[in-house]
């Protein structure tokens, strides 16, 4: 005997079912709102997600080349933003005490310097091509 249901029929039947089970097990006191709250999001998750089926993306997947100028891409972003983050401990010091402190070396100015010399090297790193040759 062969029943023919649908998938989408039977996932949102299976939601509802745990979604009633648990409000039930809550009026009764067997569990609590936190874990009430858990069994919810688990219960939407799934429906939306792995319930509804594989995402499809419209685009194609990207070449393992892509993906590594991707990397690069983003890694010097992100080597930017530490260098202007390093710039900004350096200055703050700067106006907040008047001076550099040379014997603190955990302080916001040498965590700033540290952040712009790393972000700098990196920076320089990642715009080399292999051959050597700047871009």
């Amino acid at each position: 005997m062969n029943i023919n249901i649908d998938k989408n029929l039977a996932n949102l039947v299976l939601v509802l079912t745990v979604i009633a089970v648990s409000t039930a097990l809550l009026v009764e006191g067997y569990i609590d709102m936190q874990t009430y709250g858990q069994i919810m999001i688990a219960a939407v998750s799934y429906y939306f997600g792995y319930g509804m089926g594989q995402f499809q993306n419209p685009y194609p997947q990207p070449s393992p080349m892509e993906i590594k100028h991707l990397r690069r891409k983003y890694i010097r972003r992100i080597c930017y933003v530490f260098l202007g983050a390093g710039i900004s401990l350096i200055i703050e010091h700067l106006v907040t005490n008047g001076r550099f402190d040379w014997g603190d070396w955990l302080g916001h100015e040498w965590i700033g310097l540290y952040m712009v010399i790393a972000s700098m090297l990196i920076i320089a790193k990642l715009s080399q091509r292999k051959h050597g040759k700047h871009q």
